[in-house]
């Protein structure tokens, strides 16, 4: 998963990271649709060298974010509060749209999930079909 969040007046050096409204730019899940059923994300990262591409939406504004990307390692997920996040944060600047605004509601860290949310506790050893 990878969220955005704008850095209010671009003053990365004094931001509370707490206070930040994160907004959801990309998510792989449990990939089917290419005809290989059962293949998670995370296979395909190993096969890429544990990268991910994604594109910026067209139409953020332009300014400062903290760009959060995370894996959810849900092997051990079969008992709740045991999945497992693996955040990465960097900064850095887009040229945008001036006048736009990030659409959708927002979230914060910590706090955006639960340990009992469905995505989060879930048993992935019982032949999952979608996520």
């Amino acid at each position: 998963m990878t969220y955005l969040a704008p850095i209010p007046n671009s003053d990365v050096s004094s931001v509370d990271p707490t206070t930040l409204t994160f907004y959801k730019i990309h998510q792989l899940g449990l990939i089917s649709s290419d005809g290989k059923k059962g293949r998670w994300a995370s296979d395909i990262m190993r096969e890429s060298g544990m990268t991910v591409k994604l594109r910026i939406p067209p139409g953020i504004p332009t300014g400062k974010y903290v760009l959060r990307h995370e894996l959810l390692a849900l092997h051990g997920a079969q008992k709740e509060g045991s999945a497992q996040f693996y955040p990465v944060c960097a900064n850095l600047e887009v040229e945008g749209s001036e006048g736009a605004k990030l659409g959708g509601k927002g979230v914060k860290f910590p706090g955006a999930y639960r340990s009992s949310d469905p995505g989060v506790d879930i048993n992935i050893h019982k032949g999952v079909k979608a996520y």
